[in-house]
């Protein structure tokens, strides 16, 4: 078999080489293949790019794309138009693409981090729970107009993603220390449950099964499940007092 392809070019492109280690071929190295060796030459030019600065950066920039989301979800909201809901998804995944770069970068950060670097990590996963905070707000204030399978779908999103946040809260373990590590915990803990309490919302509790459509229910559709006992809004309002 030649080792070079025309592609319909009429030019001869030499076939990218199987993985010496796994014998796949593949254009680039992917998370269960080794990544291919490099002089010093080439560290010192392109890399390596898992210092504390990246880490922090990357996360900040991850948090910054929240707001973007969070915009594209109010947009949808005000017009529930289908490019709306197209740049939303843009958005979204470029969210999560972020994301994967944050715990890729602290997965090749091989060696623990510092105490004072720790603190610096802390710091952006309290912006982290900050920004979600608000963009999973958004999702609730949406939640009247889905139907019960459009409802399902959004949920099932939101899980995947705090699927893969989990994956970077699991990348950081073993690696925080002191005061950043108790910061860090208490806001992943935070976070975690906003997101379990949102998928709750939309897709019901654990175990539940999708939605059957029903035509009879339109376009969009109201919830009616009833309020959490001992929330604020279960609650009787007060008469107003009137002054004597």
């Amino acid at each position: 078999m030649s080792n070079t392809s025309t592609h319909g070019y009429g030019y001869d492109f030499p076939e990218t080489p199987p993985n010496p280690t796994t014998g796949r071929i593949a254009v680039a190295p992917v998370h269960h293949e080794p990544p291919p060796p490099a002089t010093v030459q080439q560290l010192s030019r392109f890399g390596p790019r898992w210092n504390i600065r990246d880490v922090c950066q990357q996360i900040a920039q991850y948090t910054l794309e929240m707001g973007i989301v969070e915009g594209t979800t109010d947009e949808w909201q005000r017009t529930q138009d289908p490019e709306a809901d197209f740049t939303f998804h843009c958005a979204l995944d470029i969210m999560a693409a972020s994301l994967f770069r944050a715990k890729q970068l602290v997965l090749r950060h091989r060696r623990g981090f510092s105490e004072a670097e720790s603190v610096l990590i802390g710091k952006e996963i309290k912006n982290v729970d900050w920004g979600m905070t608000h963009l999973l707000y958004s999702f609730v204030a949406i939640r009247h107009l889905e139907t019960p399978t459009m409802a399902w779908n959004v949920g099932t999103g939101i899980e995947r993603h705090f699927f893969l946040f989990k994956t970077f809260q699991a990348a950081l373990e073993g690696k925080l220390v002191g005061e950043g590590k108790e910061e860090a915990d208490k806001y992943f803990a935070k976070t975690n449950k906003y997101f379990e309490e949102v998928i709750i919302l939309f897709k019901g509790p654990p175990g539940s099964k999708r939605p059957e459509e029903d035509p009879t229910l339109g376009t969009f559709a109201e919830i009616n499940e009833p309020l959490p006992a001992g929330s604020a809004a279960a609650q009787p309002a007060e008469p107003e007092k009137v002054a004597s």
